[in-house]
């Protein structure tokens, strides 16, 4: 297994959570460790930058639920609690799923496999907890 690995393979988005009654916009730095196929030829500086590229269409962005979701005159909204959120269309990634640290895991997972014979990813949010990721998970 090839483990591709470095403090700088990582992101920071945000995404909308409720916190003491109140919905608000709340950001993570993520870390992201990739374990490919030993039989995966490329590697150094090219491979580390191919991974990087595919992990930064996640840095830098708000992370909605594409089902509650609505576009109107260039912005992304989503309404929570009564309370309508806008943002650019550029500063949002819209993913088929929650939006919480594993769900987000498994769509870089998803994004990586299409490109890497990847095996298993591993996120963590804050370093405070890790979330391990294979293809059993999708």
């Amino acid at each position: 297994m090839l483990i591709v690995k470095n403090k700088r393979l990582g992101f920071s988005s945000a995404h909308i959570t409720l916190e003491d009654g109140d919905w608000r916009l709340h950001g993570h730095n993520f870390e992201v460790e990739v374990h490919l196929d030993l039989k995966y030829r490329r590697c150094g500086v090219e491979l580390y930058e191919d991974i990087k590229g595919i992990v930064n269409r996640f840095d830098h962005k708000v992370i909605l639920n594409d089902d509650e979701l609505k576009t109107s005159n260039g912005n992304s909204i989503v309404e929570k609690g009564g309370e309508l959120f806008s943002f650019p269309n550029e500063d949002v990634l819209a993913i088929p799923a929650t939006t919480d640290t594993f769900q987000i895991g498994c769509e870089l997972f998803k994004l990586l496999s299409q490109e890497f014979p990847i095996q298993r990813l591993i996120i963590s949010a804050d370093e405070l907890y890790w979330h391990e990721i294979s293809s059993n998970d999708l």
